[in-house]
C-alpha cells in the first residue's frame, strides 16, 4: 500500500468495519499505518443490506442488451 499511496488510485472491498481489522491483523502499528494512508484521501461507501451471494434472493433476469441505433 504503502507504494500505491498518492500515486494511483485503489478499491478495497470488505464487510469488516475498519476498527474490525485490528482483530484481523495481529500487528498495531501496521494496521494503524495502513488505515491513515487508506482514510488519508479516501471516500467511504458503505451499503448495508442483503448479500448479492445469498442463495435465498430472487434470480434476476439477465439485462436487455444495448440496443444499436439503425441507420437511417
Amino acid at each position: 500500500m504503502d507504494q500505491r499511496y498518492s500515486r494511483v488510485s485503489t478499491i478495497i472491498t470488505t464487510n469488516l468495519d475498519l476498527p474490525d481489522w485490528y482483530a484481523l491483523f495481529d500487528k498495531k502499528p501496521l494496521v494503524d499505518a495502513l488505515l491513515d494512508r487508506l482514510q488519508h484521501h479516501c471516500v467511504t461507501i458503505r451499503i448495508d443490506g442483503p448479500s448479492l451471494r445469498s442463495p435465498d434472493l430472487p434470480a434476476t433476469p439477465p439485462a436487455n442488451p444495448t440496443r444499436r441505433a439503425s441507420k437511417p
